[in-house]
C-alpha cells in the first residue's frame, strides 16, 4: 500500500499518467506500429541508395549498406534488427543544403521527428542552432531526413526535384497545380446554367419552365402540387429568374451587409452592457 500511494503521488505530481481516451490511442497505435516501422525502414532503405549514387550528395550516414563503415555496421546490426528510418546527408554547402529543404514539398521541415509523415531539418540553422558553432560537432550543411510511410517513389521523386532545384535546374511545375480535374463538377454552380435534370439547347439557357421541369426540381406533379397551399412560397418560375439574375443578388447582398455589421455591433454592445450591471 506504500509504495501505491508512492506511485499515485508521482504520477498525479508529474503527469505521468495517461487519461482514458490517450490510453485507448496508445493501444490502438501500438498494435500497427510494427507495420508501420517496416514500411519506413523500407523506404529509408531505397532512399539511402538513391541518395548515395546522386551527384549532388557528398556523404550520406545511413546504418545500412553504402551508409556506414563495416565496422559500425556491425556493432548496429548487434544492437537492431533494422536499420530505422533516419538518414543523414551532407552537400559541401550550406546554402545548397538550405535551398534543397526549401525545396522539398513532400518532405515537410520541421524540428521533432517521429511520425508516420516523412520529415526533413538542418540541425545547425534549427534544432541545434542555439549550441555555439565551435561546440557543435555537426557540419554546417547537414541534413536530416526522417522518412515516413508514403509510397518511396514519390518520395524519391520530391528529393530528386529538390536536388535539380537547389542546383538550380528548371523544375517543371504542373499546370494549375492539381493531378486531376473534375469538368462536370464546377467548385461554383453557374447560375446561368439550368438546373441539373432540365436539358436545354446551347441557346435555349433562360427559356420557361416545362412541366415536367417542374416535376424535376419540385418531385411533384402538377396535380400533387394543386393540391398545395403554396401561398406565401416562391415557385420554380421565381427561383429561376434569381438564378439567372445574379449581379442583383450580389448587390442586394452587398447592400444588406451594413445591416449586417450593425446587428453584430449592436449585439455586443447589449452583451457588454448585460455584463456591466452583473459586475455591480
Amino acid at each position: 500500500p506504500g509504495l501505491a500511494h508512492r506511485v499515485a503521488f508521482l504520477q498525479n505530481a508529474e503527469g505521468t499518467a495517461l487519461a482514458p481516451f490517450e490510453c485507448f490511442l496508445f493501444l490502438r497505435g501500438i498494435k500497427t506500429m510494427h507495420l508501420r516501422v517496416e514500411r519506413a525502414q523500407a523506404n529509408a532503405e531505397r532512399i539511402a541508395a538513391f541518395l548515395i549514387q546522386h551527384s549532388k550528395v557528398k556523404e550520406v550516414y545511413f546504418p545500412g549498406r553504402g551508409g556506414c563503415d563495416s565496422m559500425s555496421l556491425v556493432v548496429h546490426r548487434s544492437q537492431a534488427s533494422g536499420q530505422g528510418s533516419m538518414i543523414s546527408l551532407t552537400t559541401g554547402s550550406v546554402e545548397f543544403s538550405r535551398r534543397f529543404c526549401d525545396a522539398c514539398k513532400i518532405f515537410k521541415t520541421t524540428v521533432s521527428f517521429g511520425s508516420v509523415n516523412s520529415l526533413i531539418e538542418m540541425p545547425c540553422t534549427m534544432s541545434h542552432a542555439s549550441i555555439p558553432a565551435e561546440k557543435r560537432t555537426l557540419p554546417d550543411d547537414l541534413i536530416r531526413l526522417s522518412c515516413g510511410i508514403e509510397d518511396v517513389e514519390d518520395l524519391i521523386a520530391d528529393l530528386a526535384q529538390a536536388l535539380d532545384s537547389a542546383a538550380g535546374a528548371h523544375v517543371p511545375q504542373a499546370k494549375g497545380g492539381y493531378d486531376s480535374r473534375f469538368k462536370d463538377l464546377p467548385v461554383v454552380p453557374n447560375p446561368g446554367l439550368p438546373a441539373r435534370g432540365i436539358s436545354a439547347g446551347p441557346k435555349d439557357v433562360t427559356r420557361t419552365p416545362s412541366d415536367s421541369d417542374r416535376e424535376v426540381v419540385t418531385g411533384l406533379t402538377n396535380t400533387e402540387a394543386e393540391s398545395l397551399d403554396l401561398s406565401g412560397h416562391r415557385g420554380p418560375e421565381e427561383a429561376f429568374e434569381d438564378l439567372a439574375d445574379a449581379p442583383t443578388l450580389r448587390s442586394s447582398a452587398a447592400s444588406a451587409l451594413p445591416l449586417l455589421v450593425a446587428a453584430v455591433g449592436g449585439a455586443a454592445l447589449a452583451l457588454a452592457c448585460q455584463r456591466a450591471l452583473r459586475s455591480r
